[in-house]
Parts: C-alpha cells; structure tokens; sequence
C-alpha cells in the first residue's frame, strides 16, 4: 500500500512540476510582447509627407514622414512623430534620437528592408550616454507579419523601433551615441 500511495505522490508530484514549467514558459513567452505595434506594414497608402531620397535626409519634428532611401545608400535622420523608412540596395545609415523618436500613441516608426549586414541601426542621445544594456531585441509578429523591435530604455522613456521581418541582430550590432550632425 505505501508504494501505491509513494508511486501516486510522484506521479503527482512530476505533474505538478510539468504544469508549472508551462506555466511559466508561457509566462515568460507574454512578458516579451511589446505594449506598441509598428505605425504600418507597407508604405502603400501611407499619408505620410514623402521626403525626397537623397544621400543625406533629414526629417522635421512636426508630421509623420516617409523615408525612401536612395539606390546607392542613404544616411537618414527621422525625426519626432512616426516615419516609415524604406531602405534600398544601398548601403543605409538609419539614426534615431532617443530624445524624438518616441512611442506615439502606442506606435512606433518602422524600417522596411533593413539589412544588418549592410546598414546601419544608430541610436543617441545628446543628454546621456546609451550602453548596451539599454538595448533589448524583442522578435515577434503583428498582423501575421515578423516583426523585431529595437527597444531602447532612456532615462524617462523607451524608444522603439519596429523592423519588418525576422530580423538576426544583436545589441552589438547597434551602433550606440554616433550623432547624426559631427
């Protein structure tokens, strides 16, 4: 009789232990869901201001804007409201100011085509040194669409942003306080 009640309290015990893993493995999956979503998945029907592609683009603080970088590469400065950028053959240098590029209305700006092999992911801040510890990569998906996000805690504040696909980047592939004017 005691090892029925010994072989039932372990079976018991390695089901308590099984439900509790998934609990928690489920747990963890949710904390990394953002609390933002990207501003859009295409640039189609965007009504967003277009700034002319150039080598060299910079944004304005008052409207949400559309980014198309040029064929052979473009440093690109978005700044405050959301953008969407589009990024093209060319060799990309995309750079976010911690200071403008802010969670909107629980939306954030978006880079499509983003190539970590090629281009160039840029955050600063003109008050406060960023470290790499800021930086966190979050995968997950919106609208069915991959989707990763570069998070990254300021002083007061997260500036995200969403990259379109399933994105292989690492915090050391940021590029972390290089401002955009030297």
């Amino acid at each position: 009789m005691k090892k029925k009640y010994k072989s039932l309290a372990l079976k018991l015990s390695v089901a308590a232990i099984t439900i509790a893993a998934v609990f928690f493995y489920f747990k963890a999956e949710e904390q990394q869901k953002v609390s933002y979503a990207p501003c859009s998945i295409s640039a189609m029907g965007l009504n967003f201001s277009t700034i002319t592609s150039a080598s060299e683009m910079e944004g304005t603080m008052e409207e949400s804007e559309l980014f198309i970088a040029a064929p052979e590469g473009s440093r690109i400065f978005p700044k405050g409201q959301l953008n969407y950028i589009v990024n093209n053959d060319g060799v990309d240098e995309i750079y976010f100011s911690l200071c403008s590029s802010k969670v909107v209305d629980g939306q954030v700006s978006v880079i499509e085509g983003f190539d970590p092999k090629k281009d160039k992911l840029i955050f600063f801040c003109g008050r406060n040194e960023i470290t790499l510890d800021q930086i966190q990569i979050i995968h997950d998906e919106f609208e069915g669409m991959p989707i990763t996000y570069i998070e990254v805690q300021g002083k007061h504040s997260i500036t995200a942003v969403a990259l379109l696909g399933d994105i292989e980047i690492t915090p050391n592939d940021i590029v972390l306080n290089k401002p955009f004017k030297q």
